[in-house]
């Protein structure tokens, strides 16, 4: 549904958040419901990276074709949210989910997918550059023209205060809690008790940053420490091979992290609701995956109980 509503939005030529400040006009097209670029940029990224692994592991020729549909729609949406932290991370991390399927033995997938994602991430790095934004000026049906040149210096002096204000303001209130932080959500907070400032953000647009200045030290750290061990555990299940969906599962929570951990040092990603809503589940599979794995199972199974050829074999 939110694929087609985009879809809807390019062909009508509504391009743009209609009715926000000229900030936000410089954005493409949010989803159904949402306001944010990057919470839209993401969430369409992690159903585009589902839908190859989907197309590449899952046999079933239904689901093939709903994967096709969905990375249209999905691609779609991540270009029309015109979030170029969301680009520049599906840039980095594409090459490294084509390896990892590449290294999985998929042969006939090989020289395709490889063709698709040069071919993509020209695509992406072609709408992360300045010289798109300078092209997109287009009317929308309510005849308001969206001045994406004028809109761009704005957001330049913008992100230029971002790094002047925001960072450097963070980075001075971490002092006064280093090691548990201030609190949490403390970020949202405007005149923070003890603290010589009249101003905080409710966005760091640095998850790394947010976590450090409202857990601390030992928040990040255990914060870091979690996405490691999921990391672990997606490698772990996609090299089990044991089943097709064994890869499907490592893998895809494998990719997506990493796009998580790159896209994070743009955007708050952590705390958007639509995107982790997905992230979870998909992290919940992945356990469940691993607890039913042969891996798992041969860890308490001496091998010598295995007749090689005998009727008992384990498949």
């Amino acid at each position: 549904a939110n694929g087609f509503y985009v879809l809807y939005r390019y062909v009508t030529h509504n391009i743009g958040f209609i009715g926000t400040d000229l900030t936000y006009s410089y954005y493409g097209i949010p989803m159904i419901g949402e306001t944010a670029p990057g919470v839209t940029g993401t969430y369409f990224a992690m159903i585009f990276i589902f839908s190859i692994g989907s197309l590449v592991f899952i046999p079933n020729k239904t689901a093939k074709l709903i994967s096709m549909i969905c990375i249209v729609l999905s691609f779609s949406g991540i270009i029309g949210s015109l979030n170029r932290g969301t680009i520049i991370a599906l840039i980095i991390t594409l090459p490294i989910f084509l390896y990892f399927i590449i290294f999985s033995k998929q042969p006939k997938w090989s020289r395709t997918l490889r063709i698709a994602v040069l071919g993509i991430l020209i695509v992406c790095i072609y709408f992360s550059s300045s010289v798109f934004y300078d092209q997109i000026n287009k009317s929308t049906p309510f005849g308001k023209r969206i001045d994406i040149a004028e809109s761009k210096n704005v957001l330049d002096i913008y992100a230029q205060s971002r790094v002047k204000l925001v960072y450097t303001d963070y980075f001075k209130v971490i002092s006064k809690s280093p090691i548990i932080g201030l609190g949490k959500s403390i970020t949202g907070q405007l005149d923070l008790l003890g603290i010589a400032f009249n101003h905080f953000y409710g966005e760091a647009h640095n998850n790394y940053i947010r976590i450090l200045v409202e857990m601390g030290i030992i928040g990040l750290l255990s914060f870091l420490y979690l996405l490691y061990l999921i990391l672990k555990f997606s490698y772990i299940v996609f090299r089990d091979g044991s089943h097709y969906f064994s890869k499907f599962i490592g893998l895809i929570c494998l990719n997506c992290t990493l796009f998580f951990l790159v896209a994070s040092m743009g955007n708050d990603i952590f705390i958007a609701a639509r995107p982790m809503e997905l992230f979870w589940i998909l992290v919940g599979l992945l356990m469940v995956v691993y607890r039913q794995s042969p891996l798992k199972a041969l860890a308490y199974t001496p091998v010598t109980n295995i007749a090689v050829g005998s009727e008992n074999k384990t498949e």
